[in-house]
């Protein structure tokens, strides 16, 4: 499993807040929007939308909503 994230973004802070919150430790990969990396290719793979929040799934499944996330993970775990 994977976060994509960038810090500064308005509506990723809830997901990585819940993340901690749960005590969970999830590989997080900041995706710089000020250099517009959500635009490059290999991130447009994963989210055509080319926004952030974005959970990677070990299969493969990408979520790519806060509530969505937080849902999941409350679910999981």
């Amino acid at each position: 499993m994977r976060f994509y994230d960038y810090s500064l973004a308005p509506s990723p802070p809830k997901v990585p807040l819940f993340i901690a919150e749960k005590g969970l430790e999830i590989p997080t990969v900041e995706v710089d929007l000020r250099a517009r990396a959500q635009l490059e290719a290999a991130f447009l793979a994963k989210n055509p939308g080319a926004t952030v929040p974005v959970l990677e799934l070990d299969d493969g499944t990408r979520l790519t909503e806060s509530l969505a996330i937080c849902h999941y993970l409350e679910r999981t775990y």
